[in-house]
């Protein structure tokens, strides 16, 4: 079963060769009725993936991309025809049959779409795969923000970007651009409010179709986390960043590092995690962070490094002297400096391993601590007074 499955036709139709219309069956077998009216859109002003999509559609199946346009998928078979005339400001309107009964969903012009989800539909498992892959799983009405290039891209396994189903899944998504989406009950069921280049309805067929492309697996906890870090655009990339250091495995810690290169508070709790979990290849990335021009960026890299610093053998303490600025210099030539050792007052000298004092380790973690915090904070601040839906 799937959500607005027509798409998956229109993306395997583009060209003429029998294995592509052998998979087009395939797929539609598989699908729901689905009915989708779309306006007339001359000027291009609707939602800028649509607009995309329906030029693909009119190359599969002829007529005019800006013209009204019906799409009926009824026992697994598209049909394209002339659309009717919708009510001013509206983009889509549609009936999905999901869990036995009628999902109505309509689209503006911004791509602003909301669902109106009877409680059958609601329950059924493919609507709520849909609100796991959104992280709505239960009834919430803060929003849940995502890059859904990079959702539908995590949700799919391997694909050929130059086939038919690697134009949808790349382009398309990319279109779409961000994800805004909300849930609320109501008397009746359910309400379902998004927000994209795409609004909802193409959005979710992305969804569906990176999943049954490839036979996605079920997904497990740090995976889960490993998307969110990537895909979400709101508090629980930082969220995801932080409990990713819970985790011991070379693909969290890839996720981690690449984290290191965004710009905003995420990469701070990138820091902290990979703190957590003993890092030490890590180093190099968190060098690059102390020559940044932001003071709290460049604070928290220093305390990671200072925290990782006494687990680092001699070749990598030579390789990180050797890109280090004068600041970092300054930094290292701290944690080195030479320990009085009993009464005698012995000191160890060169890349022998010293442990950090408490004091050092207490301030390290404080300022890892602090510095992520704020940033949330800011972060937060900021997201809530901008308008999201």
């Amino acid at each position: 079963m799937g959500l607005a499955p027509y798409l998956v036709g229109a993306a395997f139709a583009a060209g003429a060769a029998a294995q592509r219309q052998a998979l087009v069956d395939a797929w539609l077998s598989q699908a729901p009725a689905t009915t989708v009216h779309l306006a007339a859109d001359a000027e291009r002003i609707g939602p800028p993936a649509w607009s995309w999509a329906r030029e693909q559609l009119a190359a599969a199946h002829g007529g005019a991309a800006r013209a009204s346009l019906t799409l009926a998928l009824i026992d697994g078979r598209l049909d394209a025809r002339p659309g009717i005339a919708l009510a001013p400001g509206e983009y889509l309107r549609a009936e999905l049959a999901i869990g036995g009964t009628i999902v109505r969903a309509t689209c503006d012009f911004n791509g602003r779409e909301t669902w109106l989800v009877p409680t059958d539909a609601a329950n059924s498992p493919i609507y709520r795969q849909l609100l796991a892959w959104l992280d709505l799983g239960a009834a919430r009405r803060s929003p849940a923000w995502f890059d859904t290039g990079a959702l539908v891209g995590l949700i799919g396994t391997g694909f050929e970007t130059d086939a038919p189903t690697g134009l949808w899944l790349t382009i398309g998504a990319a279109e779409c651009g961000e994800l805004i989406a909300t849930i609320e009950p109501t008397a009746a069921g359910s309400r379902l409010a998004a927000r994209s280049g795409g609004g909802l309805l193409l959005p979710a067929a992305l969804l569906w179709l990176a999943h049954h492309h490839g036979g996605a697996p079920t997904e497990q906890p740090e995976q889960r986390w490993m998307r969110l870090a990537f895909a979400a655009r709101d508090s629980r990339r930082d969220e995801a960043a932080l409990q990713l250091g819970r985790f011991a495995s070379a693909q969290g810690e890839r996720c981690l590092r690449a984290l290191l290169h965004l710009d905003d508070g995420t990469q701070l709790r990138a820091a902290e995690s990979l703190v957590r979990r003993g890092a030490i290849d890590s180093l190099p990335l968190l060098a690059r962070l102390t020559r940044t021009t932001d003071l709290d960026t460049r604070v928290i890299a220093g305390a990671a490094i200072a925290s990782l610093w006494e687990r680092a053998d001699a070749p990598t303490r030579t390789g990180l002297r050797s890109q280090a600025d004068a600041e970092l210099r300054a930094l290292l030539a701290n944690l080195e400096r030479p320990r009085v050792a009993g009464l005698h007052g012995a000191e160890s000298s060169g890349d022998a391993t010293v442990p950090m004092s408490p004091t050092r380790r207490a301030l390290a973690a404080t300022l890892l601590f602090t510095a992520g915090l704020l940033a949330i904070l800011l972060a937060r601040h900021r997201r809530k007074n901008s308008s999201v839906l």
